[in-house]
C-alpha cells in the first residue's frame, strides 16, 4: 500500500501521468538508491535491470536467483520456496527493458550470507568511503557492513573489496 502511494507520488513529482495510457516510471529517473520493484517499471538495458534486482537482494536480505534469461528477457525468482517473482522483457524490439509481471510476496525468512553482495558489490558501494579513509581497518569496515546491510561477508572479501576500491579510485597504470 505504502509502495504504491510512492510510486503515484513520485510519478505526479516527474509528470509522467498520461491519460489512456499506463503510468510507467523510468528506472533512470528513479536512481539506483530506490531498492523496490514496481509493476511496469522502464530499465534502459538488461543488465541495469538485473543491478536493481541485485541491489533488492541484498538491501532486503533476500536470496533471489535469475531464471531463464536471454537477450530481451530477464526472470528472476526467489530461491526461497515462496512466490516472489519479477519478470521483465523488452519492449518493441528495443533495448529498454519493462517489467511485465511482479508477485510481491515473501513466504520465506532473510538471510545473512547473499551472494549477489561479493567483493565487487562491495567496491562499488563504498568505494567514496574507502577512498577518503585509505587506513581504514578491516575489522571496522566489515562492521561498517554488517550495520548498512545486515549481512555477514567474510575476511577474504571485505580484503578484495577495498583493493577493487583503491584501484577503482586511484585509477591503474597500465603500459
Amino acid at each position: 500500500m505504502l509502495r504504491a502511494w510512492i510510486v503515484a507520488h513520485m510519478m505526479r513529482m516527474m509528470g509522467t501521468r498520461r491519460k489512456g495510457r499506463r503510468n510507467c516510471l523510468n528506472f533512470k529517473n528513479l536512481g539506483l538508491k530506490q531498492t523496490y520493484a514496481t509493476l511496469c517499471l522502464s530499465f534502459a538495458t538488461t543488465d541495469l535491470f538485473r543491478k536493481a534486482i541485485r541491489n533488492y537482494s541484498i538491501v532486503n536480505r533476500r536470496m533471489i536467483k535469475f531464471k531463464c534469461n536471454d537477450r530481451d528477457r530477464v526472470r528472476a525468482v526467489c530461491a526461497g520456496n515462496c512466490k516472489w517473482v519479477c519478470f521483465a522483457s523488452a519492449v518493441n524490439g528495443s533495448e529498454w527493458v519493462q517489467v511485465k509481471k511482479l508477485v510481491d510476496e515473501h513466504d520465506c525468512g532473510t538471510i545473512d550470507h547473499n551472494f549477489h553482495a561479493n567483493s565487487t558489490w562491495l567496491a562499488q558501494r563504498y568505494a567514496t568511503q574507502l577512498s577518503r579513509k585509505h587506513n581504514w581497518d578491516m575489522g571496522t569496515f566489515k562492521q561498517q557492513v554488517q550495520e548498512d546491510l545486515s549481512v555477514i561477508a567474510s575476511k577474504s572479501q571485505i580484503y578484495r573489496a577495498r583493493q577493487k576500491a583503491t584501484s577503482i579510485s586511484e585509477g591503474t597504470f597500465e603500459k
